[in-house]
C-alpha cells in the first residue's frame, strides 16, 4: 500500500478520524506516505515496530532488528519524499 501511495499519479490524502482515533503501527506508515496527512482534533499517531508471529519481541533477535531497520529506512524515505522531517519519522 505504501508503494502504491508513493507512486500514485494523483495526490493521496490520509485523514485520521473521528476524535479519539489513532494511526499507529501500519497506520503511521500510510499517514507518512500520503501527499496530504491530516488529523481530526483529539487524534494521535504512534509507534510502529515489527513483531514476530505470536507477538513475542526478543530484542536480541537479529531478523527482528533487521526488519525494524528496514522499516525505519522506508519511513524515513517516505517522509523525505513528502517534505517531512525524516528524523522525526
Amino acid at each position: 500500500m505504501i508503494s502504491d501511495i508513493l507512486n500514485s499519479d494523483v495526490p493521496v490524502a490520509v485523514y485520521v478520524s473521528p476524535k479519539g482515533a489513532h494511526a499507529a503501527s501500519a497506520g503511521f506508515f500510510l499517514l507518512q506516505a500520503a501527499d496530504i496527512a491530516a488529523m481530526a482534533p483529539v487524534t494521535r499517531t504512534g509507534s510502529a515496530h515489527p513483531i514476530t508471529p505470536g507477538g513475542a519481541n526478543d530484542k536480541d533477535d537479529v531478523a527482528l532488528r533487521k526488519a525494524a531497520e528496514d522499516l525505519a529506512a522506508l519511513i524515513r524515505a517516505a517522509a523525505e519524499a513528502r517534505g517531512r522531517p525524516a528524523k522525526l519519522a
